[in-house]
């Protein structure tokens, strides 16, 4: 079946680790060959300080902070040229420590109406064992963890809620977690899947977290498109 209408869709890479935010500039971007003149000339400024740096360039968001680099989109038709940023920017700064990287997207899709709206709450959160302690009983949230195969360690965390953008909308996102770690066999039970943990950010990992987004990319995005038609089928 065809995903479900989706109104919203916006795609994202956040790198955990420990960054120098006044560095980042629409200009050092130019510098380092990720963005052209046209973009750069477009480029509008929230602000950059030591504590933080944020700015667009046309069809891309950036975010720095001292722990966190968050590239955001919501063109879809830009999202490998995002990927190609991320990675760009991994080059230019090898050594900078890193600690996870996050491959996400949030999505909001039109449950057409009322009826369908409620069911897929219903079917992703039966209410029968609340109705004896609630009146009325909906959906808010609901945030499932689980593993994914490949050899990368990490975990995929979907959230699912009612769409505060479109009426009778539902809010799907999918954070696509990468620890840096390296596994023989993907998760053979739920206790191999484990929640995504705070570590101290370390050098080296640059590479591998190009390799995970050139690996990594095509697929994250293909398995992001199937859990979104899984909750639009739901209903």
């Amino acid at each position: 079946m065809p995903l479900p209408r989706i109104a919203v869709d916006n795609a994202a890479i956040v790198v955990k680790g420990a960054f120098n935010p006044a560095i980042f500039s629409p200009l050092w971007l130019q510098n380092v060959g990720l963005i052209g003149e046209t973009e750069f000339e477009a480029a509008v400024l929230d602000g950059i300080s030591r504590d933080f740096a944020i700015f667009s360039v046309d069809w891309l968001n950036l975010q720095v902070l001292p722990d966190s680099i968050q590239l955001r989109t919501e063109v879809a038709e830009e999202t490998e040229r995002m990927r190609d940023v991320a990675i760009g920017i991994l080059r230019a700064l090898p050594h900078t420590p890193l600690s996870a990287l996050g491959i996400n997207r949030i999505a909001h899709f039109d449950a057409e109406n009322e009826e369908r709206w409620h069911a897929i709450g219903d079917r992703l959160a039966p209410k029968k064992v609340w109705s004896s302690a609630l009146k009325f009983p909906a959906t808010r949230s609901v945030s499932i963890i689980g593993g994914r195969a490949g050899n990368y360690g990490g975990s995929v965390t979907v959230t699912v809620e009612p769409s505060t953008v479109i009426p009778y909308g539902v809010f799907v996102a999918i954070n696509d977690h990468y620890d840096f770690t390296r596994v023989d066999d993907p998760p053979m039970s739920r206790a191999d899947v484990t929640l995504p943990q705070n570590v101290e950010p370390r050098t080296g990992m640059a590479s591998i977290a190009i390799e995970i987004l050139n690996d990594r990319w095509s697929p994250s995005r293909a398995e992001s498109d199937r859990i979104i038609q899984l909750v639009g089928e739901s209903g």
